[in-house]
């Protein structure tokens, strides 16, 4: 038997409000950015399409760092410097890296160096060329860069565009491939020996195949995986996933495949690979879906812990947000948010893991948050004297609330706290006056079992 004096549990918020994303305005002032990126301290690099990436200093001020406008071409819409990404060592060495068209319409893939004279600029004479490629149209040119939690670099390709071809499944180019080098192996680069064409039939950069145009892609910094946001063709966006401890090679069907839904025409006749789907599709439709995905990022901030562990991406047409996470049976759970800010060329995340994102339209730059983030709780449970006693109670106590806030209980009480009570668990939750939520699980025992 355990004692009768009243037993008193306090429990702090077991589960914070679910988060009311919303974007608040950083900087105006850039010409089209479309892609955000950090070096490895409190500075945001923004990439604007015509050549030029600008600093975006912790005080809002703005300088220039690199300007190789003379040499990019972006007269079309999907053409100009496209990408950047730095060095995991770049606090040493000063190496970055660009994907860009040129005045002829090619992509050039270059490594450039920081000033020597001045770190807060980079020196636009250093252009390293790891590769060139022929471009067949002006569109589909992927150009998005990132570096791998294995230290490798990933280049994401569009499959050239054009009607008519089949670029993405043949593995002898680099069109619609994700390309994966090794920086620091050999001059210009060298291929890591588990590339999975290596050895065999097929170019020795490919990673993985089957893509459209994966224009913004990330890694989760926790977990390592990859998270792929391929823009579609006629009806269908995607998001996809390779894992980092996916071993097996990745094709994501396109253009025998758009999303989940097998494309008409002969092109994959005579092609029977063993397909990767998408974990996440949606339909060229304004209020539920969009027509051009923008990918995002896993949340791994801290200042907004409802958002934590959550991959956020957007439409940029319909301007609808999304919020995916493992499901943890090996799949995906995905809620639509709705309209949040449309335009969305690019999400970011500093140093810290705190999102943005970047409107080419009008050439501002946005902080992700949670409107929700300071509403929570935290419980007071007081046992039941015995298993048939009716007279324990859960005294909740919120933060962060705007009034007037509505409570629900899983047994039917509708009061901010409950007494009375007999032992069993008990769920709560509380929506404030905006719609932000808290809600908790907790348990009243029994203080006496006999």
């Amino acid at each position: 038997m355990r004692s009768l004096l009243p037993l008193f549990w306090l429990f702090p918020a077991l589960a914070l409000a679910q988060p009311q994303v919303q974007v608040q305005l950083v900087s105006g002032g850039f010409e089209e950015p479309l892609d955000i990126d950090h070096a490895g301290d409190a500075r945001l690099f923004i990439t604007e399409r015509a050549g030029i990436i600008r600093i975006l200093h912790p005080d809002t001020t703005i300088t220039t760092f690199l300007d190789i406008t003379d040499r990019v071409g972006s007269a079309g819409g999907e053409q100009g410097l496209l990408g950047l990404a730095f060095h995991p060592n770049y606090a040493l060495n000063g190496y970055f890296y660009v994907n860009y068209t040129d005045t002829f319409g090619d992509t050039h893939l270059a490594r450039f160096n920081r000033s020597g004279a001045d770190p807060a600029v980079a020196d636009p004479a250093s252009e390293l060329t790891l590769f060139t490629m022929d471009q067949p149209a002006a569109n589909h040119n992927g150009g998005d860069l990132k570096f791998g939690p294995d230290g490798y670099l990933y280049i994401f390709m569009g499959d050239g565009g054009g009607t008519g071809h089949n670029r993405s499944q043949n593995l002898s180019n680099f069109f619609g491939k994700i390309l994966r080098i090794d920086v620091d192996g050999g001059t210009p680069y060298a291929i890591p020996p588990d590339n999975p064409f290596v050895g065999v039939s097929g170019a020795d950069e490919i990673f993985a195949i089957g893509l459209r145009n994966p224009w913004r892609n990330s890694f989760d910094r926790l977990t390592g995986d990859l998270y792929i946001g391929d823009v579609g063709g006629d009806s269908w966006e995607e998001i996809d996933v390779i894992r980092n401890d996916t071993a097996v090679f990745m094709n994501f069907g396109w253009k025998c495949y758009e999303g989940n839904m097998l494309r008409p025409g002969t092109l994959c006749d005579t092609i029977v690979p063993d397909f990767d789907f998408p974990v996440f599709e949606y339909p060229h439709d304004i209020a539920t879906g969009g027509f051009a995905v923008t990918g995002g990022f896993v949340y791994r901030g801290t200042e907004h812990p409802g958002m934590y562990g959550k991959y956020f991406f957007c439409d940029y047409i319909s301007g609808n947000w999304w919020m995916m996470q493992p499901d943890g049976a090996g799949g995906y759970t995905t809620e639509l948010l709705g309209f949040i800010i449309d335009r969305v060329t690019g999400f970011g995340e500093n140093v810290s893991g705190e999102l943005f994102v970047c409107i080419n339209e009008t050439g501002e730059v946005y902080r992700v948050s949670d409107a929700c983030s300071a509403f929570s709780h935290s419980a007071l449970v007081t046992d039941a004297a015995a298993p048939t006693a009716p007279n324990g109670a859960i005294d909740i106590v919120l933060s962060g609330e705007t009034p007037p806030v509505t409570y629900e209980w899983s047994n039917g009480a509708t009061t901010q706290d409950i007494s009375g009570v007999f032992p069993g668990t008990y769920t709560f939750t509380a929506t404030d006056a905006t719609g932000c939520i808290t809600t908790g699980t907790y348990m009243v025992d029994a203080l006496c079992n006999a």
